[in-house]
């Protein structure tokens, strides 16, 4: 059971479409540690304030959706920043999902970590080595992970776990490439 404070996926995934939103929470998780890995603060009021126009919501956000989103903030910002080095990815829950499902989790989280992390413009490509590249181009890559037919249930699922870790582990080393440093200070 994680120790971060994350709303229920399913409700806050039920309210994003009540406001008209396509993005997924796995998304807006991403697209936010990707800020974070960048070098970004976590500045809550701005970050909520700018959420809607990522999420493009076709409504005002409700003060549920804006709770829920400062509770999946806090908690991306809290695990990012952590000593422990544990990461949870906030993805379809596996008991109630197919893999299906969770596997687009977890192409939405890559995508919106890729966007976070350009959005901010603090890395420019020209400060980028060979293995924040590579890092790069692994989550790029995540985002046409799909199921396999031809493959067993179970290797699907191992597959997918796989993923989820590499891209923890890709997260995490971005992180501590260009944001650590600056806390430290």
């Amino acid at each position: 059971m994680p120790k971060f404070d994350f709303p229920r996926y399913e409700k806050l995934a039920h309210l994003l479409l009540e406001h008209g939103s396509a993005v997924s929470p796995s998304m807006m998780q991403g697209f936010w540690m990707g800020q974070l890995a960048s070098g970004s603060t976590a500045d809550e009021a701005l970050t909520l304030t700018e959420a809607p126009y990522y999420l493009e919501v076709t409504k005002r956000p409700s003060e549920a959706l804006a709770k829920k989103l400062k509770r999946l903030l806090r908690a991306t910002t809290t695990q990012m920043q952590s000593d422990d080095m544990d990461l949870t990815l906030y993805l379809p829950d596996a008991d109630e999902e197919s893999i299906e499902v969770r596997t687009e989790g977890l192409r939405s989280f890559c995508q919106g970590f890729l966007e976070g992390f350009s959005d901010t413009g603090k890395v420019q490509e020209a400060h980028m080595d060979a293995n924040t590249r590579e890092l790069l181009g692994i989550l790029a890559a995540f985002t046409e992970a799909g199921y396999d037919d031809s493959l067993s249930p179970e290797d699907n699922e191992k597959i997918l776990e796989s993923l989820v870790e590499h891209t923890k582990v890709s997260a995490l080393t971005l992180f501590y490439q260009f944001a650590r440093p600056r806390q430290l200070h």
